[in-house]
């Protein structure tokens, strides 16, 4: 498997998501009184438009063979761009609320004419759906982890637990050929010497600070990938918020 930008114009799928989103935020809403974490707004926009783009750096003759698992999927938007890429989406999602939300989400794209016939949203929690080896069953072959990752237990911080998320999502990893993970900055602990307005704006702040695991920074994530044999590319390069690609040397 090797990465290859297709040289026929790209779909603008940031434009797309632009004007849905006013109908999209407007049923989000009726289903709870609290925003998504998906906004299109302040700090999360550049967030939210470099996760968009990096769709368009997959190699469709590789994707249309791969069935993704989109973890912690929320409102679903990005599982419903991932569809018209992959064979086929799985969304898992522990909330409730958000679980609902992707079932709008995906019934309002069906509406305004994109196939989403192949992805499927499950009300599930991780440990579960891979403890109950349902992943399996599914045919997970590619990943797909945007501002997860960081929330995942790991042995470093809860050394008791007998099987943290981390060791039940590196052994997922063995069975994965592609894989996407976005960052929320550039470099651990960052916070500590970068002042940009970025960095210290609170939803990046506050929730780097608690991160269980330092899969939040782009060298790191980097660094685990590579560690598990991967071949990775960045897009955008230079963003602290970049989605690392990564592909199974294996």
């Amino acid at each position: 498997l090797v990465f290859k930008v297709k040289q026929k114009a790209q779909t603008n799928y940031y434009d797309k998501i632009l004007e849905l989103y006013p109908t999209l935020m407007k049923e989000w809403m009726k289903l709870a009184d609290y925003e998504p974490w998906l906004i299109m707004e302040d700090v999360s926009l550049t967030r939210v438009k470099n996760a968009i783009n990096s769709f368009n750096h997959l190699d469709e003759s590789i994707t249309k063979n791969l069935t993704l698992l989109d973890i912690g999927c929320e409102c679903g938007v990005y599982s419903v761009l991932a569809a018209q890429k992959f064979k086929k989406v799985i969304g898992i999602e522990n909330n409730e609320i958000a679980y609902k939300r992707g079932l709008k989400t995906k019934d309002i794209f069906t509406k305004n004419g994109y196939d989403v016939s192949n992805l499927q949203f499950k009300h599930i929690d991780f440990r579960e759906y891979i403890e109950s080896n349902e992943y399996k069953k599914d045919k997970v072959n590619s990943i797909l982890a945007f501002e997860v990752l960081n929330t995942f237990h790991c042995k470093v911080t809860h050394h008791w637990e007998d099987t943290t998320e981390m060791d039940l999502f590196d052994s997922l990893l063995k069975n994965v050929k592609l894989i996407m993970i976005q960052s929320k900055l550039k470099e651990k602990n960052q916070w500590e010497w970068d002042s940009s307005q970025y960095v210290k704006h609170p939803a990046t702040y506050e929730d780097g600070k608690s991160n269980s695991y330092h899969l939040y920074a782009k060298n790191e994530i980097k660094k685990y990938l590579d560690s598990n044999n991967f071949k990775t590319k960045i897009y955008p390069k230079n963003s602290n918020c970049s989605v690392v690609l990564g592909v199974s040397n294996g």
